[in-house]
């Protein structure tokens, strides 16, 4: 084990067995436990908790290179998170938890064990993400998502996670029901309650929700013309005309 000797904020406990990067800060008041390795250029905050709680047979905790982990962060036994990712203050990660490289977890989040979460996944604020569910790369959950893997809560019989996939946007306090694929590309208007799957390139609103359009023919009015949002990835390239609308429903050219 080695840790960062010119870290000015002072070095949290760190367990014996513990593997840190020698460039890697433990804050003051963080706590890393047995079988945890830390890579290059990462952050632990203070009060952090890495490595700890349920999971015992788990395997390793491994925390990315660069990776930040705000303050106040929960982090139990076997989760692993990739390079680059930032998990923001207060959120917790039950055990089994797997990030993909550079994803982003906002503030106060909760995410169960035995998730999974692809590369540039973003959540925002106070998002939910149930046991077993998978969120495909790129995808945005907006503040105050709720995922669900029990079909008649709380049973715990049958759980079951939801599907987002590839670069879908799930809208503002919306909750996606037990089994649900959410559609690549697709957008879950805010306040949505879905319960039933969603096609790719399809926009749903409401509750139940129920399909409304095809995203790549959403408009809307910007520094006084109209351009076309989905899908939202088409913004990152180059040259790319957004006043025009992308592909078509029958084919499309999106990643």
């Amino acid at each position: 084990m080695s840790t960062s000797s010119h870290n000015s904020l002072g070095v949290g406990y760190i367990s014996p067995s513990a593997i840190v990067s020698s460039t890697a800060q433990v804050h003051q008041g963080a706590w890393v436990g047995e079988a945890v390795e830390v890579g290059a250029g990462a952050s632990i905050g203070p009060g952090s908790v890495v490595g700890f709680g349920n999971g015992r047979n788990a395997g390793t905790t491994r925390i990315g290179d660069k990776a930040y982990v705000g303050p106040g962060v929960h982090i139990e036994a076997g989760v692993v998170i990739g390079a680059e990712c930032r998990l923001e203050a207060g959120s917790f990660l039950g055990a089994g938890a797997l990030l993909g490289v550079g994803t982003r977890v906002g503030p106060h989040c909760i995410l169960m064990g035995c998730c999974r979460i692809d590369d540039d996944v973003h959540l925002y604020a106070e998002v939910h993400v149930c046991e077993f569910a998978e969120l495909k790369a790129h995808a945005r959950l907006m503040p105050g998502v709720k995922l669900l893997n029990d079909p008649c809560p709380p049973t715990n019989l049958k759980l079951e996670g939801p599907v987002v996939g590839k670069c879908a946007v799930i809208g503002v306090n919306s909750i996606i029901w037990s089994g649900v694929h959410v559609g690549d590309h697709a957008v879950v208007a805010s306040t949505s309650v879905v319960k039933n799957n969603v096609p790719d390139y399809m926009l749903v609103r409401g509750s139940p929700a129920r399909p409304i359009c095809d995203t790549r023919r959403i408009q809307m009015k910007l520094d006084g013309r109209w351009v076309y949002p989905y899908p939202w990835v088409r913004h990152f390239i180059e040259g790319e005309e957004i006043t025009m609308p992308w592909g078509s429903p029958d084919k499309s050219s999106a990643p």
